[in-house]
This record gives C-alpha cells, sequence and structure tokens, in this order.
C-alpha cells in the first residue's frame, strides 16, 4: 500500500501566516516561527508581518532577534506606533534606557494618549531612579483608562521603590481587582508584602502568579526569598534554582562538563565551581569547597578577580581561577549559590564550624604597622554598601547617623575603601574614623585590616561576609526585612558563629539599632582587654 503524499506547505505569505498562528496556538513554536519566517521572505515589504515576527520572538525572551524585526517594520512604516512601543519596551528590558525613551516618546508624540507608551515610558523612568517622573506618566495613563491593571500594578512597583509600600500594596490590588488573571499584579504585590515583613501573604500572592503563570522566574524566585528567610530551606533551595532562568541567569560561557546533581560520586573526579553573584555570597558560598574536598575530588574555583587571591587560599582548593579565564577541563560542574540544594543543607547541617579565610602573615604585618600602637581596642567599621544594588536604599546607613558610636572609647576604623560624598564630609569633620582609601588595595588588604579588629560592625554587605569567615566577632545591623540569609528573630547566624545580629524593629528605623551597638561596645570596652 502506497503511504499518503506529506501535505504541501502553503507557499502564499497569507496562508503561511495563518498556519503559524495555528502552530503558535498549539504550542508549536519552533514550527509557528518557521512559518513567519518564511513569510516574511516570501514578503520582506510587509510591515505587518516583521512587526509580528518580532512580537514572536519578543515574547519568546529572543530580544536580539526581534529587535531587528521591529526595525524593519520601522524601516517600512515610521508610524507605526506598535512597533515603536514594543521596541522601546524591548530596549528598556536590554537596559538601553536613552534609546527606550526616544522610542517611546516619539509613538506618544504621534498619539499623546497611547496608554501602552505612558506606561513602558513610566517603566523606563522607574529603572533609571526618575520614579517620581514615572508615578506621574502611570497616572496620566489612569486618567485616560482608569481600568488599565498594568498600570495600577506598575505604579505599585514605583511606589514601593520610594518607600510607599502600604501604598504600593493598595495599587496592585487594584490591579488585581482590574483583571484577577493578570499574573504579574500578584506577583508585584507579593513583593511589596514582604517588604512590609509580610511574609505568608506575599508567599500565598506568589502562589496565586504561579497558578496562573507556573513559569514565572520572578514568582518563583519571590517565593524562595520568603521560604528560605523564614527557615523552610528544602523548598527555598529548589525554587531559588529558577534564577537560572532568569535573563543572564545562565554560566556566561558553555560549559561541556554536565553539572553535578549531589547523586554522582566525585571520588577521583574534578569539580569546577563557579561564582555567580555579588562577593558577600562568594564568600559565604565558597565554604563547601573544603566539604567537597573531603569526597576524594579535586576542586577549582572561578571568583570575581576582586577576590581571587583572598579564596585561592580555601582549604582543600586546588586552583582558583578568575570569572572570564578560559573554562578548565572537569567532570562536573556547578554554580556557588546550587551547593546548599544540592549538598541537602538544612539550619542544623550548615557547615558552620570551621574559620576558613585567613589573612597572610605579610599583609598583616603591613597593616599592623600601619595602623600603629594604640591603648584602646579597635573597631571596624562599615556602613555602606554598593550604591546600585537593588535594596541599598534599606541595607546601608548615612556614615552621619553612627556618630554616637565614636564616643564609646574605641579606635574607630573604616574597613570600606569608597566613600560616598556626604560621608566623606562627615569623616573629615569628625577627625575621629581613620579611613585608609586607596590604600586598600584587594580584599587581601581588607582582610588584613579586619583581622585587626577587637569587633567589626557592618551593614549587610560583603565587608560582613569576610569578617565572620575570617573568624572576627562581627555585628550585624539589618534592615527590618532582612536578607534570607539572615532568616528572623534571632540575634545569631547558623552561616557564621561569630556574628551577632542587631535588627530594625521598625522599617527605616536605625535609631534604636544604633542605640544597641552603642550599648554593646560601651560593654565591651568596660570590661577591658581579653
Amino acid at each position: 500500500m502506497e503511504s499518503e503524499p506529506e501535505p504541501v506547505q502553503p507557499e502564499s505569505p497569507e496562508a503561511l501566516h495563518k498556519l503559524g498562528n495555528a502552530h503558535f496556538e498549539d504550542g508549536r513554536l519552533e514550527e509557528g516561527l518557521a512559518c513567519w519566517r518564511r513569510a516574511v521572505e516570501l514578503r520582506p515589504g510587509d510591515a505587518g508581518l516583521n512587526y509580528d515576527l518580532g512580537c514572536a520572538f519578543h515574547q519568546l525572551g529572543r530580544l536580539d532577534e526581534a529587535a531587528p524585526c521591529y526595525e524593519r517594520a520601522l524601516a517600512l512604516e515610521p508610524d507605526r506606533l506598535e512597533a515603536l512601543n514594543n521596541l522601546g519596551e524591548l530596549r528598556r528590558e536590554q537596559r538601553r534606557f536613552g534609546e527606550a525613551a526616544s522610542l517611546l516618546q516619539r509613538a506618544l508624540t504621534i498619539r499623546p494618549d497611547f496608554v501602552s507608551a505612558l506606561c513602558n515610558l513610566g517603566t523606563v523612568r522607574r529603572d533609571e531612579g526618575r520614579t517620581d517622573e514615572a508615578i506621574a506618566l502611570y497616572e496620566k495613563a489612569l486618567a485616560l483608562e482608569p481600568d488599565t491593571a498594568s498600570a495600577h500594578s506598575a505604579k505599585g512597583m514605583a511606589l514601593r521603590a520610594l518607600g510607599r509600600l502600604d501604598e504600593a500594596v493598595a495599587a496592585c490590588a487594584e490591579a488585581v481587582t482590574q483583571d484577577p488573571e493578570f499574573a504579574v499584579a500578584h506577583l508585584n504585590m507579593g513583593t511589596a508584602l514582604r517588604d512590609l515583613g509580610r511574609y505568608e501573604e506575599a508567599i500565598a500572592c506568589y502562589e496565586r502568579a504561579l497558578a496562573l503563570d507556573p513559569g514565572s522566574a520572578g514568582a518563583q524566585i519571590n517565593d524562595a526569598m520568603c521560604r528560605l528567610v523564614l527557615g523552610d530551606l528544602a523548598t527555598g533551595w529548589a525554587k531559588y534554582e529558577w534564577r537560572l532562568r532568569l535573563p543572564g541567569g545562565s554560566p556566561p560561557v558553555a560549559l561541556k562538563m554536565p553539572r553535578w546533581t549531589g547523586l554522582e560520586s566525585l571520588e577521583g573526579k574534578t569539580l569546577f565551581l563557579h561564582a555567580e553573584q555579588g562577593l558577600g555570597d562568594t564568600i559565604q558560598f565558597c565554604r563547601y569547597v573544603m566539604v567537597l574536598a573531603h569526597r576524594g575530588c579535586e576542586v577549582l574555583l572561578a571568583v570575581p578577580q576582586p577576590l581571587a587571591t583572598l579564596l585561592s587560599r580555601l582549604p582543600g582548593l586546588t586552583r582558583i581561577l578568575t570569572l572570564g579565564d578560559a573554562v578548565p577541563e572537569a567532570d562536573y560542574h556547578s554554580p556557588l549559590p546550587s551547593l546548599p540544594l544540592v549538598m541537602g543543607t538544612r539550619l542544623a547541617t550548615i557547615p558552620s564550624a570551621t574559620v576558613y579565610l585567613a589573612a597572610t602573615p605579610t599583609h598583616l604585618e603591613k597593616w599592623r604597622a600601619r595602623l600603629g600602637a594604640s591603648p584602646r581596642r579597635r573597631v571596624g567599621l562599615a556602613w555602606s554598601g554598593n550604591p546600585r544594588h537593588d535594596n541599598d536604599r534599606n541595607r546601608s546607613i548615612a556614615l552621619e547617623r553612627l556618630l554616637p558610636l565614636l564616643d564609646v572609647g574605641f579606635e574607630v576604623v573604616a574597613l570600606q575603601k569608597d566613600l560616598r560624598p556626604a560621608d566623606r564630609e562627615v569623616i573629615e569633620k569628625s577627625g575621629a574614623i581613620r579611613h585608609f582609601g586607596e590604600e586598600l588595595g584587594d580584599f587581601e588588604d581588607t582582610a588584613a585590616l579586619a583581622s585587626l579588629m577587637d569587633v567589626v560592625v557592618s551593614v549587610d554587605t560583603s565587608i560582613a561576609h569576610l569578617a565572620a569567615a575570617l573568624g572576627r566577632p562581627t555585628w550585624l545591623m539589618l534592615p527590618f526585612v532582612p536578607d534570607w540569609r539572615w532568616l528572623l528573630d534571632r540575634a545569631d547566624s547558623p552561616w557564621y558563629p561569630t556574628v551577632r545580629l542587631f535588627r530594625q524593629k521598625r522599617i527605616g528605623d536605625w535609631g534604636p539599632v544604633v542605640e544597641d551597638v552603642r550599648r554593646a561596645l560601651h560593654n565591651l570596652h568596660t570590661r577591658g582587654p581579653s
């Protein structure tokens, strides 16, 4: 019996476009893209086909392929509003804010009441830190179309950025009222609730977002943060893996070796670990190197350049690399932040018994000489982190607010290299804080200086992790909603035995925290040398 001939594929752009639509509706995305690409090949001068192909790529997160499609559509029809709007949104996603704003303003010049462009321009301004302008744009959009759920939700995130959290929750709740199936609004409301410390309510919002959009990496990761800070490490670690699905979440280079799942024997193998996030995270998770080395494997570790020399002496480490170096030969690999999951880490099994970092004798002698002799105990101080950090507004403290710590009887030494202008002015006026600035090279210098302190007082930044990993008494000042690793309602840390936690009781209120630290320093001072 003869087989039936394969169906002939249509060759008209219209038929290909319809067939592509059908494939997309059936979830056959690559087949749909193939049809639309062929349609564009047959009719390259059709702005609508180019625009639709761009939308398809954009929806799939393939921004570099979507952009040329939108650009071709605009070359054919310069005033095509949807293409201007979508390309503007795409450029915002690529953090090319100037281009994004220019495209969206072009659209609004053509149609000033274009609500989607107003909202997208508002989000550009929010991402640029021009939050008041963002809110004004969202409100203009809502004056035109009060039931626009996306505008209410976006306004909520802008209000959150200003710390107006109750208003942020209300705006997101209005978005949910307007569109109960708008997953992003549930996600955003959860984030505002989390910032208020209302973790269970936040988790409920994330669960609703995930019921509507199971593939939402943002909802999974935010849910993970809540679970982890509540101490549910098993669920939290698993959900935390969704960070790898975010743009830029995968390793920056292609890794040929398989990922270690924790099930494969490491005896006689080589394991390549690579840092993925900030300096503090790298310091926290590199503790697993010695644990893994005890399993009989060689451990290779790639870290940010400022940490490379210091971490090269980790117990059990075979070889240190800098991120960006050629990928080494290895049997398996793992991102550092994934190790707690694959190692099955729980609160009671965090590997925290051993001090795992140390300054070199050469650096210690250099900084001992630089500090000179002093009859007083020394406190190392770090009050601000990276100003570009998403949570900098909550976790950093203006140095002026820490002036009460200067009159307790300690010699005060700044452990951070960089100063913000207002903080520099405080140091110059007080004359009571020793700051070494450019003399601090990489983390070898900072480690040595911190090692010579009797106590380190810090906000939640990499210096706190460094001091704790060195085994120094480290007093950490935390905002009302702390980072997940510091948990809740406790003054100690299962990650670092020498850490003591000082927590805000109310959002943004550092006064009682500073007073508690001052009192503790006074008590330490009056006890005299140990």
